[in-house]
């Protein structure tokens, strides 16, 4: 299998750059600026630093961290090594920013959107809130979360967890609402671009979403609510997009839970979903290589 890294101009189709990594399976891909990327290689844990222009791999690094995250549109990582010790790092000057021995491994790190702050889980299922910039430990949640989500603002941490979800106010410290729902597991979270509403999606779901703006705390329940939702990722203005795992690609406006669009999609099994980031365009990619634009 070819494992090369293809950066594809999504308005005109066409194939720009073609980065070899020669046979070397890519598991995750990180932007660090315009003119640079990160890739990050399974089982070996190789990371490596690519050169867009040059199409060259400009630094290597083989790994043997139990756990690794890299914040976004930066060069700064977290890493947990095998003997549990923690640490952020940047990638580019590689220096170490500050260390932490922990007690147990961590299953998840999630990096806030201004890097401030990391979100840890821990292997005994609790949440660690970390000060990225020292290292200090900020909040160990209950047990009754098992994950979250920062907003984009950097004001907000939302945490879910069985039939629970809490948003936790980062400048003020503090769980300020907690919400009980009849939706038993949870797959995303999701923000508005201004972050006024809040879309937690559901899985094998009583309610495909909710949708709530956090000022008023009002609860929006969408229309065609008992679908299964699989892919559930992309915002863009006032419409969250979604595929089900029937194949339907819907519309909605969250504001109001109203369907705007709904389209059956060609069939074969979809391997991913992408979604533009200005522009309402949707990347659907097939097992069998086809791609389609929405």
């Amino acid at each position: 299998m070819d494992e090369n890294v293809c950066i594809w101009n999504v308005t005109t189709g066409k194939l720009g750059n073609i980065l070899k990594n020669n046979g070397r399976r890519i598991n995750e891909l990180f932007r660090i600026n315009e003119k640079t990327i990160l890739t990050l290689d399974y089982p070996e844990r190789t990371i490596r630093i690519w050169d867009i222009d040059s199409r060259r791999c400009i630094w290597e690094k083989g790994d043997t961290s139990y756990e690794i995250a890299f914040s976004p549109e930066s060069p700064l990582y977290a890493e947990q090594t095998i003997e549990k010790e923690l640490f952020v790092k940047d990638v580019i000057k590689h220096n170490v920013l500050w260390t932490r021995q922990m007690k147990e491994h961590v299953k998840r790190i999630i990096w806030s959107y201004d890097r401030k702050q990391i979100l840890t889980r821990l292997h005994s299922d609790y949440l660690l809130l970390i000060n990225a910039e020292s290292g200090d430990i900020i909040e160990t949640f209950s047990e009754k979360y098992s994950w979250g989500r920062f907003s984009p603002d950097g004001k907000y941490l939302v945490c879910t967890g069985k039939g629970i979800f809490g948003i936790w106010d980062c400048e003020k410290r503090r769980m300020i609402k907690e919400y009980t729902s009849n939706q038993e597991h949870f797959i995303n979270i999701l923000f508005s671009e201004d972050c006024k509403y809040l879309i937690i999606c559901g899985w094998r779901s009583v309610d495909c979403f909710i949708s709530m703006d956090i000022g008023n705390d009002e609860i929006i329940i969408p229309e065609e609510t008992h679908i299964h939702m699989r892919y559930t990722s992309g915002i863009e203005e006032d419409f969250l997009f979604a595929v089900d795992n029937d194949g339907i690609f819907r519309v909605w406006d969250y504001s109001t839970g109203k369907i705007r669009k709904k389209i059956r999609l060609s069939e074969g099994e979809i391997a991913g979903v992408e979604w533009g980031e200005q522009k309402q365009i949707v990347a659907i990619l097939y097992k069998d290589k086809t791609l389609l634009i929405l």
